[in-house]
């Protein structure tokens, strides 16, 4: 088990100072390897996914955040399951039937009743059925 309370640089043993920053990526990146595991929010979560970047400490930090609140996300509503949605799952099939358990607890719990917008929604539970999907076909191989 990771301590949370250990640098992501340190982890992967990733020096800041050998990152050349060129972009706001690259800026982000810097930042983000001198996080503790436990300082980790929603954006870089998502970012992390996104980029394929420290995925397995992504997946671990989405499930629990999932857990707390379903439709997370920093710019939208939905967008950590979005981002989750980039995962190749069959690199990480250790995390298969617990992503799949937070996935069934959340489409069975969830109503369009919160959402403002009835698309956003839709949008939303489709994410959720892609996931599942990519989850049970990864789970096959």
């Amino acid at each position: 088990m990771i301590n949370d309370n250990v640098k992501l640089g340190e982890l992967f043993d990733i020096l800041s100072e050998d990152i050349d920053v060129k972009c706001p990526l690259d800026e982000w990146y810097k930042a983000l390897i001198n996080k503790r595991i436990k300082d980790l929010n929603i954006n870089d979560i998502c970012k992390m996914l996104r980029q394929g970047i420290f995925v397995e400490i992504a997946i671990k930090k989405a499930i629990e955040i999932l857990k707390q609140n379903p439709k997370t996300g920093d710019f939208y509503d939905g967008q950590l399951i979005k981002s989750i949605c980039a995962i190749d799952f069959s690199e990480y099939k250790q995390y298969l039937a617990k992503m799949k358990e937070v996935l069934m607890h959340i489409e069975n719990t969830m109503n369009g009743d919160s959402w403002l917008i009835e698309q956003d929604f839709e949008e939303y539970i489709n994410n959720i059925h892609k996931l599942l999907n990519t989850i049970n076909n990864s789970s096959n191989i």
